[in-house]
């Protein structure tokens, strides 16, 4: 677009040079993968033995590492599986809260030590408090949705470590990603061009997908800056209001790697098992194909869909599958046509016995995926979203005419904006 191309000419925040792996600086061949778990040790043993069978593995055996949000006693026997396959294992300094922890990260990004203020960060999270993004911090009492802060925490430290074994000049190609993702087929990242950064089709809630990201050596510290803007210069981001995934894109935006974002098919999706914890529960029942208890339904019919498993049905795999099509249809049409699209829904959807019918079938299977990423189709909403329509109609015109222009103008004012804030932060540097 447009305001990418002005963003790389005004330029912004960014990480200085380095050597990376495959710069001309750089001499020895650098072709080896390390794929890092970044978050505490959730999923269980499968999908623990589906990280090393099918990206380890299918990567020639690609070195693992793993950053931890706290410490774990070396006589713990929780994510063995993992923690001896892994070729480093570190951990996020402890810290009373998660707050601490990260002004702690603040002084030593702005270097005005341990006795200087901290930036004002929290007015920020504290008005996105209900927007999943700076949890689970809590500010004047209130207690900020999911577990952004941790990530923010670990990518920082994991950035350190890094830095300091210098593996971006020994490795050319990082997966950053977490343990409770189940593979259900190869994750090969050497089918994906390295001038891209990379991340899965699906589940980025309104900016971009951040539980897994593929990128170059030459990126890779791009990709882990995700809060140090925002804990040294706080009030670039006045009225900012989203998640975690929208701050995700901005920074992409920021570091000028959105223009060089690209999806791939999803081979994996997220599990969870008795006692994890964190901000999603899994969903009560097992699925049969695989024996896990899946997060999010949309993640699972892509991966079978990229997997080739549509018409793998062992007992009870039908219904199932075709439920789990219908909730993700269910709330992609409540996301599109409003909440007011809930009261239009067909009982069988949520019936007690929900639509039948073999998986690969147009609309209770991975042919539904298909669809609805294409044409549309497979909605089964020939009366619900006429009636919206029609409600819209009278001004949906005159909005399909504007939003060109208004799009163009807003593009031009916000790119002004960051233009405006990195002369500020430019001067304040000097």
């Amino acid at each position: 677009m447009v305001a990418d191309a002005l963003q790389t000419v005004l330029g912004g925040p960014h990480e200085p040079e380095y050597a990376w792996c495959g710069a001309a600086s750089v001499t020895h061949r650098c072709n080896r993968t390390l794929v890092v778990v970044v978050g505490s040790l959730r999923g269980g043993k499968k999908a623990w033995q589906s990280l090393l069978d099918h990206v380890v593995a299918a990567n020639g055996n690609a070195d693992l590492a793993i950053m931890l949000d706290k410490p774990l006693p070396k006589s713990s026997t929780h994510g063995r599986t993992l923690r001896d396959a892994a070729k480093f294992v570190w951990s996020v300094p402890p810290a009373s809260d998660w707050g601490a922890a990260l002004d702690r990260i603040s002084k030593l990004l702005s270097g005005r030590g341990n006795r200087s203020a901290v930036p004002n960060y929290r007015s920020l999270v504290l008005a996105n408090a209900e927007e999943s993004f700076m949890g689970p911090m809590s500010v004047n009492g209130t207690r900020a949705k999911s577990s952004g802060a941790v990530q923010y925490s670990m990518r920082y430290w994991l950035k350190r470590e890094m830095k300091q074994h210098r593996l971006h000049t020994q490795y050319g190609r990082f997966v950053l990603t977490r343990s409770d993702h189940f593979y259900a087929c190869d994750h090969d990242v050497s089918l994906l061009d390295p001038r891209y950064l990379w991340v899965p089709h699906v589940e980025d809630a309104g900016g971009v997908c951040d539980r897994h990201v593929v990128c170059s050596s030459r990126d890779l510290y791009k990709c882990l800056s995700l809060a140090d803007q925002l804990l040294v210069r706080p009030e670039v981001y006045d009225g900012w209001i989203g998640n975690m995934e929208m701050w995700w894109e901005l920074r992409l935006y920021e570091l000028g790697l959105l223009r060089r974002l690209r999806w791939f098919a999803r081979p994996m999706f997220t599990v969870g098992v008795e006692g994890d914890g964190g901000f999603t529960a899994p969903r009560k029942e097992t699925e049969p194909l695989f024996g896990t208890r899946l997060k999010y339904v949309e993640e699972y019919i892509a991966t079978r869909h990229t997997c080739g498993l549509c018409s793998t049905n062992p007992s009870g795999d039908p219904v199932y599958f075709a439920r789990a099509v219908a909730h993700a249809s269910r709330m992609r049409r409540q996301h599109a046509y409003g909440p007011y699209h809930q009261i239009w829904i067909n009982p069988v959807y949520w019936g007690s016995s929900p639509p039948a019918g073999d998986a690969n079938d147009l609309c209770t299977g991975c042919r539904w995926y298909e669809k609805q990423t294409t044409t549309g189709e497979c909605t089964g909403l020939a009366f619900s979203k006429e009636v919206y329509l029609h409600r819209l109609r009278p001004v949906m015109a005159p909005v399909a005419l504007l939003s060109v222009p208004l799009a163009i103008v807003a593009e031009v004012l916000w790119t002004g904006y960051k233009y405006y804030e990195w002369r500020r932060e430019a001067d304040y540097y000097t």
